[in-house]
């Protein structure tokens, strides 16, 4: 706050202050600006305000001035800090609330019913041998569980991508809310089941069906530990602090980050092991893992406002 050319008037003294430009080095996170007081040696007035303002502020640096008889001028800040963290879901979310309890009880059903199942995924995410002894399995007990632990996956993921765009305010499109998830479920479902279809018809293109089908099984397999792993991430993300809810979606990117790691390396390893050429191995993981995140990321940044 900076004081332009007022004049206090008491008992007939009078007492001006000019607007001066100053900067500050405080490390505080300030919710107002320092205030700017001009004080003289001479001037009762003065001297009043200047006390006013030590008994409330602190002091941070002195610029002398060599104007007339102005000898100082000292920028305040408030002594503490103001706690800023805030929720930024606002309204009525508790369809949200709603839907990731769903979540957490299908997925407890699922441990309880498949327990075997899920044990099997989480080891094919580190053990080759198992995800092979998963994927030839055909029993029914483990279709089903795969066919839930693929739809908490796209529930998960779509909420994950429904969280960031609240949490940065992009703005690709004027909806929000329910009408936004929605959006954002039916987006991520299509784009799902739009690359598998890609991958098939590469497949049948390039004489490669069994190879595709093995990687896109071992794809499920990543994919269907990451949406149970980021299930507590994102049920937890709108009920903290800003500051926990960005570290919890870094954690949450680091989690996507790995699973997609694994699937290109786990990838790599079965066209070697069915003596696939490179080319193609790298045509499919540029064409259909990479371009795509490259493409939303470009999109997001030119049309997003982020």
């Amino acid at each position: 706050m900076s004081i332009n050319n007022n004049f206090f008037l008491q008992n007939n003294h009078f007492f001006k202050s000019e607007s001066i430009i100053t900067k500050h080095d405080s490390t505080t996170r300030s919710v107002i600006d320092p205030a700017i007081i001009a004080t003289s040696p001479n001037n009762s007035i003065s001297q009043s305000i200047m006390q006013f303002n030590i008994n409330h502020c602190q002091p941070i640096i002195n610029v002398e001035l060599n104007r007339g008889n102005y000898k100082s001028v000292k920028t305040l800040t408030p002594k503490s800090d103001f706690n800023t963290s805030k929720n930024y879901f606002k309204g009525n979310y508790d369809w949200l609330l709603i839907t990731l309890i769903l979540l957490i009880i299908v997925l407890t059903w699922v441990k309880i019913s498949y327990n075997k199942a899920i044990n099997q995924t989480f080891a094919s995410t580190i053990n080759q041998q198992s995800a092979r002894k998963l994927i030839a399995e055909k029993s029914n007990l483990l279709q089903k569980a795969s066919v839930f632990l693929t739809v908490i996956y796209i529930f998960t993921s779509a909420i994950f991508i429904f969280e960031i765009i609240n949490f940065y305010n992009i703005n690709l499109i004027n909806f929000s809310g329910f009408k936004l998830f929605l959006i954002c479920l039916i987006g991520f479902a299509v784009f799902f089941i739009t690359k598998n279809i890609l991958y098939w018809l590469s497949g049948v293109l390039f004489n490669t069906e069994k190879y595709i089908a093995d990687f896109r099984s071992n794809c499920n397999i990543f994919l269907r530990s990451a949406g149970i792993i980021i299930l507590p991430i994102v049920f937890a993300i709108p009920y903290v602090t800003n500051y926990i809810a960005q570290i919890l979606i870094y954690i949450g990117f680091l989690m996507f980050a790995i699973s997609f790691i694994l699937r290109i390396f786990r990838g790599f390893i079965l066209s070697f092991q069915n003596k696939l050429s490179l080319f193609y191995s790298f045509l499919y993981f540029c064409t259909l893992e990479i371009l795509p995140l490259i493409y939303v990321y470009y999109y997001i940044k030119k049309f997003g406002n982020v």
